[in-house]
């Protein structure tokens, strides 16, 4: 009967662990360069700091939920380690809250999660003013 117990905590501890797992080529990341579309304007905000890129990397899970809404880009994420591009995402912040992407040849595209919206809205509303 002592087995249970131990059962159910390494249940617990696997459905604890953190993503899916997909997004293990972006461990390299050291800096996301966050392209912003701003009328005719394309500003770019680099972040190198840790908190900053290990948010918008959490955000690549792989899944695919589409969105009813249908709106325009609002920039680019480029996740970058030094000076190659590991990734480019589309991405809008306000309205849809939806990331883009494509990787091995499969296309990607779901919600934002709260936290990298608010991030990338900050962001986006910083370029406009």
């Amino acid at each position: 009967m002592k087995w249970i117990p131990m059962a159910a905590l390494f249940l617990l501890g696997c459905g604890m662990e953190r993503g899916s797992g997909y997004n293990k080529f972006l461990e390299p990341t050291n800096a996301v360069q966050i392209v912003v579309f701003n009328g005719g304007d394309t500003l770019y905000f680099d972040t190198k700091d840790t908190t900053g890129v290990q948010i918008l990397v959490d955000q690549v899970t792989g899944n695919s939920n589409p969105y009813k809404d249908t709106c325009a880009a609002e920039g680019y994420l480029r996740y970058m380690n030094d000076s190659t591009l590991l990734l480019q995402a589309r991405f809008s912040a306000n309205g849809c809250r939806y990331i883009a992407y494509q990787n091995d040849g499969y296309s990607f595209a779901h919600r934002l999660n709260e936290r990298t919206a608010n991030l990338l809205q900050k962001v986006v509303q910083q370029a406009k003013n």
